[in-house]
């Protein structure tokens, strides 16, 4: 992961932890993978990658704005921000909040920088510590853009919430 940070600070687009391994850090666990999203597209990300001559896997994912590189033996994905702006624009903070919108849960929801930054825009630090699974903005408009989401609210309530404070 150390490799991974510094090819992104060389080449300035942000990085940030997002996902199970913002949960598991924050729980202070060992996180079992580690996605990544950032503030470059996938076209940029594969020049990069190219450069240093960096493994990458799963290359279907690029029509999702996902690269997976193969790392010291780990995969890391990485994910290009969900947002409308150009991502040239990418010293506005607001992007990370508009991601963030689209995500499905507040727990999911989170970022982290490698300073040890966290970027909570809807209070899902809270939630995880409270073992409360919460949609990000309105519940019904999260299930109708992908009926999928409703099964993933019961996973996480069954994987963190204690007593089903749902």
């Amino acid at each position: 992961m150390t490799q991974l940070r510094e090819i992104f600070r060389k080449y300035r687009p942000k990085l940030r932890r997002v996902g199970g391994a913002v949960r598991a850090l924050l729980k202070e666990f060992e996180p079992r993978d580690i996605d990544f999203a950032t503030t470059t597209n996938v076209y940029e990300m594969k020049n990069i990658f190219y450069k240093k001559n960096i493994y990458m896997i799963n290359l279907k994912g690029q029509k999702y704005d996902t690269i997976t590189v193969h790392i010291n033996n780990k995969n890391f994905e990485i994910t290009t921000l969900r947002i409308q702006k150009r991502l040239e624009d990418a010293t506005d903070p607001s992007m990370w909040q508009t991601n963030d919108s689209k995500r499905d849960l507040t727990v999911n929801a989170m970022f982290l920088d490698f300073n040890g930054t966290l970027y909570d825009f809807f209070n899902g630090y809270n939630d995880l510590l409270q073992t409360r699974v919460v949609f990000v903005d309105d519940g019904f408009s999260r299930i109708t853009e992908a009926y999928l989401r409703i099964l993933r609210y019961f996973h996480f309530c069954c994987r963190l919430a204690e007593a089903f404070k749902l």
